[in-house]
């Protein structure tokens, strides 16, 4: 058999898998790069709690911060301790070092993965070409965080929940059901053919929806592309129950209460600020508990959602670890 031709494997490819997953995964990830940063703000937000970098990361500098390799390797670390990273250059002021820093974090982001159209080189990072550097930001937060976080929602949302109910103020049924606001609307039913709510067959509905929120939050790419559009679409712009549960801190403050992380004053004082203010606070009080601070402001970040889970899910492990 003739071996193939590796300038012709990107067309060899396409024509085996044009049928499969692997061409809709490829056809997703590239519509990613067509999102402004401040789609997925959540993500510089992520990488600011973690304190990874000496300075504040932002829109602007976020590109000069993957540069070098050094953000990308300290989140390895972080997430996966156990990997043992040698050979890096610590200053990397040269290209060249920067290139060998970057494809070490790479080959470790990537390991053995044969689907290419996947990847971000290392060139691709270092010479900032943005629409790449927001393909690799949300492979980073879908392999770090958001696979974890779409597997985590429903217990840690039960657990703030139980402490909740004591107070009278439970958190909203859709909350809990659906943190991430992904119950499909308008055109999106006939995508999967979902039949619409006078159907009959209300557990075919069910079935249909269920498949439709699996299939949106399979990676974070999928979500936030949903995100994007439903807000560009929707002529609805409801807001998602987690956020009206959770956008004046007072469900925050009455867990910091009943684990004895605040007193009662200072809830009552905390309860009767602005909102502006009630931020202020929270900020203040995470920053002096070591707690990740994801939420930023009160309008909170893109996605709101999983700004929210994510920051909840940081309270929770402080909480349950002291």
């Amino acid at each position: 058999m003739k071996p193939l031709i590796c300038a012709h494997k990107g067309r060899v490819y396409n024509e085996i898998t044009k049928q499969t997953k692997f061409a809709k995964n490829k056809d997703t990830l590239q519509k990613t790069k067509y999102l402004d940063i401040s789609s997925i703000s959540v993500i510089i937000d992520w990488l600011n709690s973690l304190q990874l970098s000496k300075r504040n990361i932002n829109e602007q500098n976020i590109y000069e911060e993957l540069q070098n390799g050094h953000l990308i390797l300290r989140l390895i670390q972080l997430y996966n301790p156990q990997v043992e990273i040698k050979g890096i250059f610590p200053k990397a002021r040269k290209k060249k070092c920067a290139i060998q820093n970057l494809e070490k974090a790479l080959s470790i982001i990537y390991g053995n993965n044969p689907y290419y159209y996947s990847m971000v080189s290392s060139l691709d990072i270092y010479e900032q070409k943005k629409k790449k550097i927001h393909i690799l930001l949300i492979q980073l937060f879908s392999k770090f965080e958001f696979a974890i976080l779409t597997r985590i929602a429903a217990p840690l949302l039960s657990w703030y929940n139980q402490t909740l109910k004591k107070f009278q103020v439970p958190l909203h049924r859709e909350t809990l059901s659906n943190p991430f606001d992904v119950t499909p609307r308008g055109h999106y039913k006939e995508k999967v053919h979902i039949k619409g709510d006078d159907s009959p067959n209300g557990e075919e509905h069910k079935s249909g929806e269920t498949k439709w929120k699996d299939c949106i939050l399979k990676s974070f790419a999928t979500y936030v592309l949903f995100k994007d559009k439903a807000e560009e679409e929707e002529e609805d712009k409801s807001i998602p129950h987690i956020v009206n549960d959770f956008s004046d801190c007072i469900k925050i403050f009455l867990i910091f209460y009943r684990y004895g992380y605040i007193t009662q004053e200072q809830l009552r004082q905390a309860n009767i600020l602005d909102i502006r203010n009630k931020y202020f606070f929270l900020q203040n009080l995470l920053k002096k508990l070591n707690i990740p601070i994801v939420l930023q402001n009160q309008y909170f970040n893109n996605p709101c959602e999983v700004a929210i889970l994510l920051q909840l899910k940081f309270i929770q492990f402080f909480i349950r670890e002291m």
